[in-house]
């Protein structure tokens, strides 16, 4: 995953990274090299539903993909720059500071 910084450091055990890193390297491996695709966004989204519970390598993946791949249609559709996380922020994905865990309120 793009980053493992010192604010998780806690947050997740070894097992839980691993998890999450497979999803990660399987999410690329599917999207490709689109270069619209922005890396630290998806490993967020795959880190906000490991957080809700999903905890499947190949779902998490999967829902990240749709999650990144639809980010991306809608800034097109937009005609807005898919270079930027403004979208993610615009379209509800952001860190909560105050639990330390990535948001997402288009999924409850």
């Amino acid at each position: 995953m793009p980053f493992r910084n010192n604010i998780y450091i806690n947050k997740y055990s070894s097992r839980d990274w691993d998890i999450m890193a497979k999803a990660y390297e399987l999410a690329i491996q599917h999207i490709g090299k689109k270069p619209s695709v922005q890396r630290e966004r998806l490993a967020r989204c795959i880190m906000s539903f490991f957080d809700r519970g999903v905890h499947c390598t190949s779902t998490l993946s999967s829902l990240a993909m749709s999650r990144e791949m639809s980010l991306i249609d809608g800034a097109r559709a937009r005609d807005v720059s898919t270079d930027s996380d403004e979208i993610a922020t615009r379209d509800g994905f952001y860190f909560n500071e105050a639990t330390g865990e990535w948001k997402d309120l288009t999924i409850s």
